[in-house]
Order: structure tokens, then C-alpha cells, then sequence
């Protein structure tokens, strides 16, 4: 896993277990010894959720720690 800079976690599609899922979840990554000052965003609207947003594969995004964002920042049109 050293070639992960940031991860952003989708939400479950049943929010009742979305407090349980995430902790979980981050419990996990922090037992990770590599991944303990890893920027992570969770609760992200994208796979198998309601929105539905599709991340593009193999494009540049950062997280912004300090404001707490995600964004795209590569033109996902390619021709």
C-alpha cells in the first residue's frame, strides 16, 4: 500500500449501519502501521449509493485536509 497518497470511503446504501460501518472501516485502516497519517475521507455519495456519483478510474484527485475536500482536478474527457 505505499503507492496510496489518500482514500475515500463510500457510504453504505443503508445509512442505519453507517456509524458502525465507518468505524469499523477506520479501525482497520489504522491498524495499518503505513497508513496511520493517511488522509481518509469517509460517507463519500459514490458506487452503491443513492446519489450515485461514478469516480472516474486512473485520474488525479486530491484530498484538502485542511478544508476538507475532495476533488478532481485532471480533465476526465480523454479522446
Amino acid at each position: 500500500m505505499k503507492n496510496i497518497a489518500g482514500l475515500i470511503v463510500g457510504q453504505p446504501l443503508d445509512n442505519t449501519f453507517a456509524k458502525e460501518y465507518e468505524a469499523t472501516l477506520l479501525k482497520i485502516i489504522r491498524e495499518k502501521e503505513s497508513l496511520v497519517d493517511l488522509p481518509i475521507i469517509t460517507r463519500m455519495d459514490f458506487g452503491h449509493t443513492c446519489p450515485t456519483f461514478t469516480l472516474p478510474y486512473g485520474i488525479t484527485a486530491e484530498i484538502d485536509c485542511e478544508e476538507q475536500t475532495f476533488s478532481i482536478i485532471e480533465n476526465t474527457l480523454r479522446t
